[in-house]
Formats: C-alpha cells, sequence, structure tokens
C-alpha cells in the first residue's frame, strides 16, 4: 500500500517543478524596450495680478494767511502858531478900609465841668457789723505758722461779699483757707460817691500772729 501512495506523489512532484521552472523562465526573458518619446511641455506661467493702487492721501489745504491790513499812515499835525503873550492886566486898587465902631459882642458863658463827688472806701466793723473774729487753726499753732494773706474782695451795695480772690498768699495753705473761709461771710460798709452805695473793689489783709 505505501508504494502505490508513493509513486503517484513523486509524478505529482515531478509536474510542479516542472511547471514552476517554466512560469520562472517566462518571467525572466526580457521585454523589449519601446521607444519613448519625451516631449518637454513648458506651462507659461499666469503673469502675477497687477498690484491695487494705493489710496493717496488727501494734501492738507492750509489756510491762506490772513493779509494784515497796512497801517494807514496818520498826516502829521500841522505846527500850531505860538500864541501871544496876553498883556499882563493893571493890578486894580482897591478902597481902603473904613473902620466903624462896632458893638462888643456877649462872649458865651462857660460852665464849669460837674466835679463827680469822691468815693469813699468800704471799711469792715466788726463790732458793727457782727463780723466773726478769725479762727487759728490749731494745727497751725502747733507748727508756729504766721503770715498775712491779702485778699481782693468785690463789695456789692449791700455789703455783702459779691466775689473773694487770693491775691498773695501767707506760705502756708491752711492760713490762706482760714481767711477765705472767714472773710466770705464777712459784711461790710459799702463804698459810697456822695450818698449813692457802690460796688468796690477792696483789698483785705487778714494777719495771723502768735505773739
Amino acid at each position: 500500500m505505501q508504494d502505490r501512495l508513493i509513486l503517484p506523489l513523486c509524478a505529482l512532484t515531478a509536474i510542479l517543478l516542472h511547471a514552476g521552472l517554466l512560469l520562472a523562465g517566462e518571467q525572466e526573458a526580457p521585454l523589449p524596450e519601446k521607444a519613448v518619446t519625451r516631449v518637454a511641455v513648458k506651462l507659461a506661467s499666469a503673469p502675477p495680478p497687477a498690484p491695487k493702487p494705493r489710496p493717496q492721501p488727501k494734501p492738507e489745504l492750509k489756510p491762506k494767511p490772513e493779509l494784515k491790513p497796512k497801517p494807514e499812515l496818520k498826516p502829521k499835525p500841522e505846527p500850531r502858531p505860538k500864541p501871544e503873550p496876553r498883556p499882563k492886566p493893571e493890578p486894580r486898587l482897591e478902597p481902603e478900609p473904613v473902620f466903624r465902631d462896632l458893638e462888643p459882642i456877649d462872649a458865651p458863658v462857660q460852665k464849669p465841668p460837674e466835679v463827680a463827688p469822691p468815693v469813699m472806701a468800704p471799711r469792715a466793723d466788726a463790732r458793727h457789723q457782727k463780723n466773726r473774729k478769725l479762727a487759728y487753726p490749731k494745727l497751725s499753732r502747733r507748727l508756729k505758722e504766721e503770715g498775712t494773706v491779702l485778699l481782693e474782695i468785690l463789695i456789692l451795695p449791700d455789703g455783702t461779699v459779691g466775689e473773694l480772690r487770693l491775691k498773695r498768699s501767707s506760705g502756708y495753705a491752711r492760713l490762706d483757707a482760714a481767711a477765705l473761709k472767714a472773710v466770705e461771710r464777712w459784711r461790710y460798709v459799702p463804698a459810697k460817691q456822695g450818698n449813692q452805695p457802690i460796688e468796690f473793689w477792696y483789698e483785705q489783709p487778714v494777719v495771723f500772729s502768735l505773739r
């Protein structure tokens, strides 16, 4: 059985090889060259498009210079003739004044200026006004503090103290405070101008002494 199969296979193989050789020979045979004529064709290039004309700027119209009017030539003034000198007038002779006796005129009598009546300063009278005596601070007595306090007082027409201020200190605050406290309750005989009581600024010294 194997011998029968081998023989046909060999025959097929030989046929296939033969057919392949024939095909290969046909492909290797050179083909006759055909005469090729080359024609050079030059393509005429289209002319480039003409450039568009650029718009030219309009020339600026310069304003015409204004013509200045020519100055008018003023005519030269004619020289005026010099005036003739006038003759001086002759001086007039005035008549001499005649003096007559005149009656005397009474001069106005001037009244003497009124003199204001003198001002009488106020005063403090402890007996009549019942003013309290000055209280000496106990601590100032122990420390032996002494001095004079000067106060400025506005005394009203009714004799009471309107304003009170320290003008000069004694050098000790306790003595100054004691003087202010005592004097603010005092009453005075008011100052008078003539018979009229008036306001008056008065300087009141307050003495603190241990002697």
